[in-house]
């Protein structure tokens, strides 16, 4: 593991760097008043803080159960740094991140379960497969599944165990491998014939058997499909027609939540049945990504007219959080137990999970 090369003009200075980490501390904060013997809540808008290389853009972020979240990036253009990381400390404040260099690298995915998260894209080389470990806040290089060219999907649902999706170097295919050791090891990759025509946009498992996964194609619904017996077989899900696309589908038990893109636009789908049937919100913005605690209460990110998005959702009501210094959609969104993080190509926020 190497340290990317410093790049002075994407340096963040030591006075913004002190800044970042009470900006965090602000976004989470709220301030009681009092009014005519009456206590209310005065919440200040969240306030993004600055990435710290503006010419590699962070795509995906994933959070630990201990509120600790990993950012990271990657560019393929002619730059000195083409990776980058930044993690959130369970206490507040981001900070960077020592993450591996690569060939060519594009970040597609994360998940974690517990304290370890892995990341995935791909390089020159095929895919690319990261572990960070949130007690020791370092990333180390994993070695994939063979013939792989690009990882596409992760669903990491207990310690040690996640579930991958990534594409055949030889066939183009999605195929599905798992693992049990945090990424040591992975089972031999079962095809995902159903998908042939496919992109497949997420991947959602509760557990080493059974997972959920999407395919999106042009000119035809999205479709979901489950497995409970680790890939070897398939069987579609209840969709709407009215789904053009599906993406952040993600399921804890029975509980499931999706972002649809409708001819109404955005809409958040909700299933408390495993998917079997779904309940759709419309949204009044561009959702990106979804994280629900349960099945009424929901957070979601994406874009507004003037940049990025956060909402909360509390059964049907979505109310918009106020926003600072968040200029471009935010791309990715994740929960731990008491925070949720989202990120966009230069900007990182954190919101308190109610």
């Amino acid at each position: 593991m190497t340290t990317p090369p410093k790049d002075p003009m994407n340096s963040v200075t030591a006075r913004t760097r002190r800044s970042r980490g009470a900006l965090a501390g602000v976004a989470l904060a709220g301030v009681a008043l009092a009014g005519c013997g009456v206590a209310r809540v005065v919440v200040p808008p969240v306030t993004g803080v600055p990435s710290e290389s503006l010419s590699v853009p962070l795509r995906t972020v994933a959070c630990a159960t201990d509120n600790v979240c990993v950012a990271v990036g990657a560019t393929s253009a002619a730059v000195a740094v083409t990776t980058v990381g930044e993690y959130r400390t369970a206490t507040g404040g981001w900070r960077a991140l020592v993450v591996p260099t690569a060939n060519s690298p594009l970040i597609t995915t994360s998940s974690c379960a517990s304290d370890q998260c892995l990341i995935g894209g791909s390089q020159l080389t095929g895919d690319l497969l990261w572990r960070f470990d949130a007690s020791t806040a370092t990333v180390s290089a994993l070695a994939a599944p063979p013939q792989g060219q690009g990882v596409v999907a992760l669903s990491c649902f207990a310690a040690s165990s996640c579930a991958m999706v990534d594409s055949s170097n030889t066939t183009g295919h999605a195929r599905l491998s798992v693992t049990e050791d945090g990424g040591a090891t992975w089972t031999s990759p079962v095809a995902l014939v159903w998908a042939s025509h496919d992109t497949i946009s997420a991947l959602t498992c509760t557990s080493v058997a059974h997972c959920l996964a999407v395919g999106n194609a042009p000119g035809r619904p999205a479709r979901v499909e489950a497995t409970t017996d680790a890939g070897a077989t398939w069987n579609p899900l209840s969709t709407s027609a009215s789904w053009s696309s599906l993406t952040s589908l993600t399921c804890r038990a029975q509980l499931c939540a999706a972002i649809a893109t409708t001819d109404q636009g955005s809409a958040l789908v909700r299933s408390v049945d495993g998917g079997a049937t779904w309940t759709t919100t419309v949204l009044p913005e561009t959702a990106t990504a979804v994280s629900c605690a349960s099945a009424r209460r929901c957070v979601l990110a994406g874009a507004a007219a003037r940049g990025g998005w956060l909402a909360r959702v509390n059964g049907r009501r979505v109310t918009s959080v106020a926003l600072r210094y968040v200029p471009s959609t935010l791309t990715d969104l994740s929960c731990g137990a008491g925070v949720c993080s989202a990120v966009g190509p230069s900007t990182l926020v954190a919101l308190a999970r109610s």
